[in-house]
């Protein structure tokens, strides 16, 4: 009878111990599983995600760009959340810091920017550590007047049609050419600003070439890419505000613009009354995009002639 009873406890003491062990093994088991199912669901979607952005170039955008006459700047864009980024003035690193958790960033500079044109642009850390360069670039047009804010313009190296100007004001009441920019495959882009429901017309050589219509925001662009082979043309931009007829004429000379050639990435000049940066996309490719100052007419002078400015596209400066 003892050595029954001691037979009986033996085997209920070896039942627990391997029951036990058993337990721990699924619960081990079950944790490593769980484990490697979250590490697996946040780095795959992170690694396609990263992937898709790199081929994109959408790594890091700009969205808000405002500079004071004196000089204060605020910086914000965004990009994947957490995400390290430097930021560039002419070359020079002069930030860097993280995106939040919502993958927005913002800059302020400590101090007013130096006076004078220059060119801002950033680069990130992806989540394997590889650094890339942004394709869009800020090229701030200052001629350092106290009064006046610095007209900003952002573009994308990668895509002709990725023009954006900050900075200005609103037109009111007015019809505004902002930009031209022209494309060594003959290609032009016009961009400007007008009342946002009111419709604009576009007219090469007295010919219409489209009809477009402003944003919410007023903003309107054209992109017209058959250039003919003539090298004088003139584009006039038309629009009827309130039984006004406001006219804004362009006559552009391309003689030869094909054959100049840039020997730097990009060059900042300033005539008169506008702007022109220069860009070299490639070996055999550039882009010039002129930024008007106040090329706008108004329904106060709509009733009087206008003069014909006349803009010489190939200029001895590009």
């Amino acid at each position: 009878m003892k050595k029954e009873l001691l037979l009986i406890i033996l085997i209920i003491a070896v039942s627990t111990v391997v029951l036990k062990l058993t337990k721990n093994s699924a619960e081990y088991s079950g944790k490593n599983f769980s484990n490697e199912g979250r590490i697996a669901s946040n780095s795959i979607p992170q690694e396609d995600l990263s992937k898709s952005l790199i081929d994109n170039n959408l790594l890091v955008t700009f969205d808000i760009i405002r500079i004071s006459p004196q000089g204060d700047a605020v910086i914000a864009g965004k990009s994947q959340p957490n995400m390290k980024i430097f930021l560039f003035e002419d070359d020079k690193e002069v930030a860097n810091f993280y995106s939040d958790s919502n993958g927005e960033w913002v800059w302020v500079s400590d101090s007013p920017l130096s006076k004078g044109s220059k060119v801002f642009y950033v680069k990130c850390l992806d989540y394997e550590g590889r650094k890339h360069t942004s394709s869009q670039e800020v090229f701030v047009l200052d001629d350092s007047n106290e009064i006046k804010r610095p007209t900003v313009l952002k573009l994308d190296s990668n895509k002709f049609d990725n023009i954006d100007i900050y900075n200005r004001d609103l037109v009111n009441n007015g019809l505004q050419l902002d930009t031209l920019s022209y494309h060594t495959d003959r290609r032009i882009i016009l961009t400007g600003k007008a009342l946002q429901d009111s419709k604009i017309s576009i007219f090469e050589s007295n010919k219409k070439i489209g009809d477009l219509t402003p944003d919410l925001y007023g903003n309107w662009k054209f992109n017209y890419e058959k250039l003919n082979e003539i090298e004088n043309l003139e584009f006039r931009i038309e629009t009827n505000i309130s039984g006004n007829y406001l006219k804004i004429f362009l006559p552009l000379n391309l003689k030869n613009l094909s054959e100049k050639h840039m020997e730097s990435k990009f060059k900042i000049t300033k005539k008169k009354n506008y702007w022109t940066v220069s860009r070299r996309i490639s070996d055999d490719s550039y882009v010039i995009t002129r930024i008007f100052d106040n090329f706008t007419q108004s329904i106060l002078n709509a009733r009087m002639s206008i003069d014909k400015v006349a803009f010489n596209f190939f200029d001895s400066d590009i």
